[in-house]
């Protein structure tokens, strides 16, 4: 009897560590996959600049045009099988010649450059599925800066 006890312990707590193994490949892999995606957001949103202000002299990112390219992605990328339960929100904040570059220094990026600052959150079930674990959020920010 006593061995039967200790291999249903054991059975336990190996069958846990194996659940927890699994959901954290899964939260690492979905980090790393809101992290790209940010990069391309941040990057796409950069590259969306006002023809007008552009031909005057001035580098200026157009919000709409770098939302889009956003939305446009996050679209894509709600296709996959980790990201298809929950939501995924978007915060862009766009520093340039026009909307100026206050808060600019909080990425640790120099004033005088545009740039573009994208925010990820993913919302959803419960990634882990220990009840000790909670995890209903991943949020992931890239920047995208110009140099020239």
């Amino acid at each position: 009897m006593k061995v039967f006890i200790m291999f249903l312990a054991l059975m336990i707590v190996f069958s846990a560590s194996l659940v927890y193994r699994n959901d954290m490949e899964l939260y690492m892999r979905m980090q790393d996959s809101l992290k790209r995606l940010a990069e391309d957001c941040a990057a796409g949103g950069s590259l969306a600049t006002d023809r007008d202000l552009y031909a005057s002299g001035r580098l200026c990112i157009d919000r709409e045009d770098a939302e889009r390219i956003s939305s446009v992605l996050i679209e894509k990328a709600m296709e996959k099988t980790m990201f298809s339960r929950g939501t995924i929100s978007q915060t862009v904040r766009i520093f340039d010649d026009v909307k100026g570059y206050d808060g600019i220094e909080g990425y640790g990026l120099s004033a005088g450059r545009p740039a573009v600052a994208v925010s990820l959150t993913y919302s959803g079930p419960d990634i882990f599925r220990l009840s000790f674990l909670n995890k209903q959020t991943v949020t992931r920010t890239a920047v995208y800066q110009w140099e020239y």
